[in-house]
């Protein structure tokens, strides 16, 4: 699976200079000659790598394609152009989405935003694979987040870093490896006992 963590191969919109520091291991050795996500796809196709490769769309390149600014929130208008990107790459063949919430380009992404890209993964049955922001001081607040866009959207959910980082409050990693578990508890009790309007 590639395409994890915010960063991947497409999609690529105008100057492929903006987006070379959001691809894993780029080096200038390699000739970026695709834009999107399924023309990349149709390249590993003509190489017949050894091994299946499939690809989640990167939330990375979404907003370097869309959001003129990436240090803030998306607008609506840069939303639904990273909903188009998006909808495009699933029709090629994508998993999912992913996001690296805590590298440069996704860092200001608002939940209302992921919210909204994660509806048309859901809508699809695609994945929802998200690197957390935030993972020392706020290592159970980001986990929480990262659960309320599958809520918020039904999509199904990777959380891709649970442990949280060196500096977390006491008790994090109780509290993280706890609440999810719990959560599907609850969520599978709610679904066999439905309750009344």
């Amino acid at each position: 699976m590639v395409g994890n963590c915010g960063h991947g191969c497409g999609p690529f919109v105008g100057d492929i200079e903006r987006f070379k520091g959001n691809i894993y291991g780029y080096q200038d050795l390699l000739k970026i000659d695709w834009g999107s996500l399924g023309d990349y796809l149709g390249l590993l196709d003509e190489l017949r790598p050894a091994v299946n490769v499939a690809t989640l769309v990167p939330n990375g390149n979404l907003r370097i394609a869309a959001v003129d600014d990436v240090a803030r929130p998306a607008m609506a208008s840069e939303t639904r152009d990273m909903a188009r990107l998006l909808e495009a790459a699933l029709d090629a063949s994508a998993f999912g989405l992913s996001t690296g919430l805590e590298y440069p380009p996704e860092h200001h992404a608002s939940e209302e935003e992921i919210i909204e890209l994660c509806r048309i993964v859901a809508a699809r049955g695609g994945l929802y694979a998200t690197h957390e922001r935030e993972r020392d001081l706020l290592a159970i607040e980001t986990v929480e987040e990262g659960i309320r866009a599958p809520m918020a959207s039904g999509v199904r959910l990777q959380l891709s870093h649970l442990i949280p980082r060196r500096g977390a409050p006491d008790g994090a990693l109780e509290a993280i490896i706890v609440f999810p578990i719990l959560l599907y508890l609850l969520l599978a009790e709610l679904a066999d006992h439905p309750r009344a309007p």
